[in-house]
Protein backbone atom coordinates (compact mmCIF):
# COMPACT_ATOMS: atom_id res chain seq x y z
CA UNK A 1 0.00 0.00 0.00
CA UNK A 2 1.36 3.42 -0.94
CA UNK A 3 0.03 6.87 -0.12
CA UNK A 4 -0.06 10.23 -1.88
CA UNK A 5 -1.51 13.63 -0.98
CA UNK A 6 -5.30 13.37 -0.99
CA UNK A 7 -7.56 15.13 -3.46
CA UNK A 8 -11.35 15.38 -2.96
CA UNK A 9 -12.00 13.39 -6.16
CA UNK A 10 -10.12 10.41 -4.65
CA UNK A 11 -12.86 10.05 -2.01
CA UNK A 12 -15.50 9.52 -4.68
CA UNK A 13 -13.48 6.59 -6.08
CA UNK A 14 -13.23 4.63 -2.80
CA UNK A 15 -15.52 1.62 -2.36
CA UNK A 16 -16.61 2.91 1.04
CA UNK A 17 -17.91 0.72 3.84
CA UNK A 18 -21.70 0.84 4.24
CA UNK A 19 -21.47 2.97 7.40
CA UNK A 20 -19.48 5.62 5.51
CA UNK A 21 -21.41 5.93 2.24
CA UNK A 22 -23.79 8.63 3.48
CA UNK A 23 -21.06 10.96 4.71
CA UNK A 24 -18.39 10.56 2.04
CA UNK A 25 -19.94 12.81 -0.65
CA UNK A 26 -20.58 15.61 1.84
CA UNK A 27 -17.07 15.35 3.22
CA UNK A 28 -15.55 15.56 -0.27
CA UNK A 29 -17.20 19.00 -0.55
CA UNK A 30 -15.65 20.04 2.78
CA UNK A 31 -12.21 18.99 1.54
CA UNK A 32 -12.74 20.91 -1.69
CA UNK A 33 -12.94 24.13 0.37
CA UNK A 34 -9.63 23.28 2.07
CA UNK A 35 -7.83 21.96 -1.03
CA UNK A 36 -4.79 24.21 -0.52
CA UNK A 37 -4.02 22.63 2.87
CA UNK A 38 -4.60 19.01 1.82
CA UNK A 39 -1.07 18.34 0.64
CA UNK A 40 0.22 18.45 4.22
CA UNK A 41 -2.88 17.18 6.07
CA UNK A 42 -4.49 14.36 4.04
CA UNK A 43 -3.39 11.17 2.30
CA UNK A 44 -4.95 8.79 -0.21
CA UNK A 45 -4.10 5.10 0.24
CA UNK A 46 -3.59 3.12 -2.96
CA UNK A 47 -3.55 -0.56 -3.85
CA UNK A 48 -2.16 -0.67 -7.36
CA UNK A 49 -3.95 2.06 -9.32
CA UNK A 50 -7.08 2.08 -7.14
CA UNK A 51 -7.66 4.27 -4.08
CA UNK A 52 -8.65 2.06 -1.14
CA UNK A 53 -8.86 4.73 1.53
CA UNK A 54 -8.16 8.26 2.54
CA UNK A 55 -7.33 9.84 5.88
CA UNK A 56 -6.15 13.09 7.30
CA UNK A 57 -6.93 16.17 9.35
CA UNK A 58 -9.29 19.01 8.59
CA UNK A 59 -8.98 22.39 10.34
CA UNK A 60 -12.18 23.20 12.23
CA UNK A 61 -10.81 26.52 13.42
CA UNK A 62 -7.29 27.71 14.27
CA UNK A 63 -5.63 25.22 16.59
CA UNK A 64 -8.39 22.56 16.34
CA UNK A 65 -8.04 19.74 13.82
CA UNK A 66 -10.40 16.85 13.28
CA UNK A 67 -8.97 13.50 12.20
CA UNK A 68 -10.96 11.55 9.62
CA UNK A 69 -10.68 8.36 7.62
CA UNK A 70 -12.72 6.71 4.89
CA UNK A 71 -11.56 3.16 4.32
CA UNK A 72 -12.64 0.38 1.99
CA UNK A 73 -12.83 -3.20 3.21
CA UNK A 74 -9.65 -3.82 1.18
CA UNK A 75 -7.74 -1.19 3.21
CA UNK A 76 -8.85 -2.74 6.50
CA UNK A 77 -7.43 -6.09 5.35
CA UNK A 78 -3.97 -4.46 5.43
CA UNK A 79 -3.88 -3.29 9.08
CA UNK A 80 -0.10 -2.93 9.41
CA UNK A 81 0.24 -0.70 6.35
CA UNK A 82 -2.84 1.24 7.39
CA UNK A 83 -1.51 1.83 10.91
CA UNK A 84 1.93 2.88 9.64
CA UNK A 85 0.42 5.41 7.25
CA UNK A 86 -1.88 6.85 9.92
CA UNK A 87 0.86 7.10 12.54
CA UNK A 88 3.38 8.69 10.19
CA UNK A 89 0.80 11.17 8.91
CA UNK A 90 -0.22 12.21 12.42
CA UNK A 91 3.43 12.49 13.48
CA UNK A 92 4.23 14.73 10.51
CA UNK A 93 1.12 16.85 11.12
CA UNK A 94 2.05 17.18 14.80
CA UNK A 95 5.42 18.61 13.81
CA UNK A 96 4.20 20.97 11.09
CA UNK A 97 0.75 22.25 12.15
CA UNK A 98 0.02 24.81 14.85
CA UNK A 99 -2.44 22.69 16.82
CA UNK A 100 -3.58 22.54 20.41
CA UNK A 101 -6.23 19.84 19.96
CA UNK A 102 -6.90 17.00 17.56
CA UNK A 103 -10.14 15.09 17.80
CA UNK A 104 -11.68 12.06 16.09
CA UNK A 105 -15.00 10.26 16.07
CA UNK A 106 -16.19 6.72 15.45
CA UNK A 107 -19.54 5.00 15.75
CA UNK A 108 -20.25 4.41 19.43
CA UNK A 109 -20.60 0.65 18.91
CA UNK A 110 -17.41 0.32 16.79
CA UNK A 111 -14.98 -1.36 19.20
CA UNK A 112 -12.38 -1.65 16.43
CA UNK A 113 -12.51 2.13 16.01
CA UNK A 114 -11.90 2.60 19.75
CA UNK A 115 -8.82 0.37 19.56
CA UNK A 116 -7.43 2.02 16.42
CA UNK A 117 -7.87 5.56 17.75
CA UNK A 118 -6.24 4.52 21.03
CA UNK A 119 -3.29 3.09 19.07
CA UNK A 120 -2.99 6.46 17.29
CA UNK A 121 -2.73 8.31 20.61
CA UNK A 122 -6.30 9.54 21.01
CA UNK A 123 -8.12 9.21 24.35
CA UNK A 124 -11.80 8.36 24.70
CA UNK A 125 -13.75 11.39 25.96
CA UNK A 126 -17.38 10.33 25.76
CA UNK A 127 -20.38 9.55 23.57
CA UNK A 128 -22.31 12.16 21.61
CA UNK A 129 -25.91 11.02 21.27
CA UNK A 130 -27.47 11.25 17.78
CA UNK A 131 -24.42 13.18 16.50
CA UNK A 132 -23.64 11.23 13.31
CA UNK A 133 -24.88 12.09 9.82
CA UNK A 134 -27.74 9.59 10.21
CA UNK A 135 -28.33 10.46 13.89
CA UNK A 136 -26.01 7.66 15.04
CA UNK A 137 -24.39 7.82 18.46
CA UNK A 138 -20.71 8.73 18.04
CA UNK A 139 -17.74 8.31 20.39
CA UNK A 140 -15.38 11.29 20.59
CA UNK A 141 -11.63 10.96 21.14
CA UNK A 142 -9.06 13.71 21.66
CA UNK A 143 -5.34 14.53 21.72
CA UNK A 144 -4.16 17.77 23.30
CA UNK A 145 -0.84 19.55 23.51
Amino acid sequence: MRHTPCQPEHLRQIAAQPSQVRAIATFAAVLERQRAELEKTAWTLWSGSHPVGAMGLVCVFPGLYEAWAYLSSQAILQPVALARTARSGLAEASRTLAWRRMQAFCLAEDTGGYAWLGFLGFRFEGVLRRYGPGAEDMAIFGRVR
